[in-house]
């Protein structure tokens, strides 16, 4: 069996797919732990339709691959792509899938044909990221020519070129209501473009550095950036363009940032390996989670609605997860905790060994291990 590549979880959280350089991808079951189905043949990332039906895969062969979960058959393969294919997503509705390839395209597939319903070219180079708008009607691209571009997926027409950056593109971000995207950039700055009319609304001036990672606040008002020679995040309200906050505190680059959920909290993985939890109202380190022996590569906190939040950290060697600001669980050196996904109170890790781990939380009680 080789190493684990990919995951993703159903919308609804009860399965997992994961895919392997042993040429498979395995549909597992969140609540057994067992392996549904088993898809040969094929090697790559791996993301699963909304209605968790499907599960589209895409390799270095130019290709992807729709599979049913249900039966493990492969419905389509879609082929056309002259280059190696980066980035792959499905449109909300789940009828539709876009992907990004080398060959300088964005192809936008009919599922149920398997047919090309557009090409999109507008640009030279690899397409690194590619994502449907909420109400599926636009893919938005970020690229290395320092550029954004906004499609049409009926017509195909480019709806808008986001020009402003003098860097490459090195994070993207929707507000929850398609109306705006946040971009990070080589060029130390944050910008809130407006989709409709391709403007740019507020350029965020402060960093020192390279602008590695944005997130919107749950309600859309607020931006969180962090920049890689730069120890501080910066909070900003999107209206205004003013700092809210500065949050001060690491000794490193900031790599990762994301709200809670009900907008109050940002936590933040750092090259100076330490997971830090900030009160966004004050500014103020709540916790400071040490433990890892490298770099925190990414960090998130789950989706629960409850007064508890679990918090998960991501790096090359070991994890804690915490609750209610206290550690309680570590994950052994053994898992190579890359990739990790969380949804809701469940945990998804996986062993140097290959072997899947599924871990569910629940408040007030023990952590316990399907």
């Amino acid at each position: 069996m080789g190493s684990v590549g990919s995951i993703a979880f159903s919308p609804d959280g009860s399965k997992v797919a994961s895919s392997s350089d042993d040429k498979t991808v395995r549909i597992w079951n969140v609540a057994t732990g067992e392996v549904e189905q088993t898809f040969r043949g094929y090697v790559g990332c791996v993301v699963l339709s909304p209605d968790g039906k499907r599960v589209v895969s895409v390799s270095d062969d130019e290709t992807l691959r729709l599979w049913n979960v249900a039966t493990g058959h492969i419905e389509q393969t879609l082929e056309g792509h002259t280059g190696q294919v980066r980035s792959v997503a499905f449109s909300p509705d789940g009828n539709r899938v876009a992907s990004g390839s080398d060959d300088s395209t964005v192809r936008v597939w009919n599922v149920a044909s398997g047919q090309v319903e557009q090409i999109l070219q507008d640009h030279a180079g690899r397409a690194y990221s590619v994502a449907f708008s909420p109400d599926g009607g636009k893919v938005i691209l970020g690229h290395s020519d320092q550029t954004i571009r906004v499609w049409d997926v009926t017509t195909g027409a480019v709806e808008q070129r986001l020009e402003g950056h003098a860097g490459s593109i090195w994070s993207l971000a929707f507000s929850p209501d398609g109306s705006k995207v946040a971009s990070g950039f080589g060029d130390k700055t944050v910008q809130i473009w407006n989709i409709a009319t391709g403007q740019v609304e507020q350029t965020l001036q402060g960093h020192t550095g390279q602008v590695q990672t944005v997130a919107f606040s749950p309600d859309g008002s607020r931006v969180a950036s962090g920049a890689d020679d730069s120890t501080t995040i910066r909070v900003w309200d999107i209206t205004t363009g003013a700092v809210e906050q500065t949050l001060e505190g690491h000794a490193d680059s900031v790599l990762s940032v994301a709200f809670s959920p009900d907008g109050s909290k940002v936590v933040s993985g750092s090259e100076d390996k330490t997971v830090q939890i900030w009160n966004v109202a004050t500014g103020q380190v709540e916790q400071t989670l040490q433990g890892h022996a490298g770099r925190v590569w990414s960090v998130a906190f789950s989706t629960d609605d409850d007064d508890h939040h679990l918090v998960y950290s991501v790096d090359r060697s070991k994890s804690w997860v915490t609750w209610k600001g206290s550690r309680i669980l570590y994950i052994p050196l053994d898992f190579r905790v890359s990739p990790v996904f969380m949804d809701r109170s469940t945990l998804v890790i996986v062993s140097a060994h290959h072997q899947l781990g599924i871990i569910r939380f629940w408040a007030g009680i023990e952590a316990g291990i399907i």
